[in-house]
C-alpha cells in the first residue's frame, strides 16, 4: 500500500490528474489500518516475551534454589560426613589434605616456588582434560592458560614468588577463561590463595567452570534484546501515525480545494512539499530502525 501510495503522488506530479489524490487518500487509510494491526501484533509479542522472560527468570531462580537444596541434602552433607570419617582415619598422616582436595567440586591446582605443579586434583583432570601424570611435577601450567593471559600470569607469579607481594589478585574471584586439552576455550571463575615461606612458598588456584551460567545469562540477555526490538518496532509505528495523518489531511484538503476551484499553484506546491517532507521523515525512520537492527 505504501508503494502504491507514493506512486499516486508521483503520477500526480507527472499527469496532474486529481484522481490520484483520491486514490492516495484511500491507500493512506489502508496503510494506517495495517500499521495499527502491526502495532497491536508487536505489542502482543512484546508482552508475551516479557511474560516468558519473567517466567524463565522465576523458574531459573527456583531451579537454582532447588539445586542448592539438593546439594546441601545429597552432596554437602554426605561429603562432610565422609570427610569427617576419613579425618579420623588419616589424622596421623598427610592424606587428610589430599582427601580434602580430591573431594572438592572445583579444580584445585597448586605450584611451588620453582613453578612446578604440586597439586592437580581429579576435578582439574575432568575440567581441563590433562592427566595428573601429564601435569604434576611439571611446569606445564601454560597448557591450561589461553595465550592472551600467559604473559600477565607469568609476570604476576614471578613477582609474588620473588617478593611475597601480590599485585591485587589474591583473595579475590576473577572471571577469566581456561583452555582444555583439545584447545577449547571456556569461561571460568578463579580465585588465588598463597603461602609465602621462602623455599616452601606455594600458590593455589581454585577454579570453577561457569560455562552453563554464562549460557543462561546469554539466553536472558537475548530475550531482553528481543523485547527491546518489539518495543522499538512499536515506537516506529507510533511515529509513523502523525506524518501519515498529515499526508492524508493535506491530500484530502487539496482534493476539496480542487473541487471548489480554490487550489492555486502556490498552494498546491506548498502541499506537495509538506507531503514530501513527511515522506522523507517516514523513510528516515526506516533507516534508523535498520541501523539499530
Amino acid at each position: 500500500h505504501l508503494k502504491s501510495y507514493l506512486q499516486h503522488f508521483n503520477n500526480l506530479l507527472v499527469l496532474y490528474n486529481p484522481i490520484f489524490i483520491k486514490q492516495a487518500r484511500n491507500d493512506s487509510l489502508a496503510i494506517l489500518k495495517h500499521l495499527d494491526q502491526a502495532v497491536k501484533l508487536y505489542e502482543k509479542v512484546a508482552e508475551k516475551k516479557l511474560y516468558e522472560t519473567a517466567q524463565f527468570e522465576f523458574y531459573l531462580m527456583l531451579g537454582t534454589l532447588l539445586i542448592l537444596l539438593l546439594e546441601v541434602l545429597f552432596i554437602f552433607r554426605p561429603a562432610a560426613k565422609k570427610i569427617e570419617e576419613n579425618t579420623k582415619q588419616l589424622i596421623r598422616d598427610q592424606e587428610y589434605e589430599e582427601t580434602i582436595i580430591e573431594s572438592n567440586n572445583n579444580a584445585i591446582i597448586a605450584i611451588d616456588i620453582t613453578g612446578k605443579i604440586t597439586t592437580y586434583n581429579s576435578k582439574a583432570v575432568e575440567m581441563f582434560g590433562w592427566t595428573k601424570d601429564e601435569m604434576i611435577n611439571t611446569t606445564n601450567l601454560t597448557n591450561i592458560i589461553p595465550k592472551q593471559y600467559r604473559q600477565s600470569h607469568s609476570k604476576a607469579l614471578k613477582n609474588y614468588l620473588a617478593t611475597g607481594k601480590s599485585i591485587g589478585i589474591l583473595g579475590k574471584s576473577h572471571q577469566l577463561e581456561g583452555m582444555r586439552k583439545d584447545g577449547t576455550i571456556f569461561p571460568i571463575l578463579i580465585s588465588f590463595g598463597a603461602k609465602y615461606k621462602g623455599s616452601n612458598s606455594i600458590v593455589i588456584a581454585n577454579i570453577t567452570d561457569i560455562t552453563e551460567q554464562v549460557k543462561q545469562q546469554q539466553i536472558i540477555e537475548q530475550q531482553s534484546r528481543m523485547v527491546a526490538m518489539g518495543e522499538m518496532i512499536g515506537n516506529i509505528a507510533h511515529q509513523w501515525r502523525q506524518p501519515l495523518s498529515v499526508i492524508s489531511t493535506v491530500s484530502s484538503g487539496c482534493l476539496l480545494e480542487k473541487e471548489y476551484g480554490l487550489l492555486t499553484d502556490e498552494k498546491f506546491e506548498e502541499n506537495v512539499k509538506l507531503i514530501d517532507q513527511n515522506v522523507k521523515y517516514l523513510s528516515q525512520t526506516i533507516d534508523d530502525f535498520r541501523n539499530f537492527f
